[in-house]
């Protein structure tokens, strides 16, 4: 019957996971979600690190012509050409 094969299924899991009541289980889903809270936050650490390097590559890419001072820094000669330094904020 249905109960029968849900309380098998049910002891399985028990015997396999060992979690066997529901403070265990409420204590294993808060580990869960605070490995999740940490993965989640490593990824967009990640992710802003990626963003920022590729702001400041593309900037310095499409404005090396520019000539001058911007924000405080002086251009730099390299290889015969100015290259602009930009810091990202």
């Amino acid at each position: 019957t249905l109960e029968e094969e849900g309380q098998k299924i049910l002891d399985a899991t028990k015997e396999h996971t060992g979690i066997t009541n529901q403070e265990e289980l409420k204590e294993w889903i808060a580990d869960q979600m605070n490995l999740m809270n940490q993965c989640v936050s490593e990824f967009i650490d990640g992710y802003k690190k990626g963003r920022d390097e590729e702001i400041e590559r593309v900037l310095n890419a499409y404005w090396k012509e520019l000539d001058g001072e911007v924000d405080g820094e002086e251009t730099e000669e390299v290889s015969g050409e100015k290259e602009r330094t930009w810091r990202v904020r």
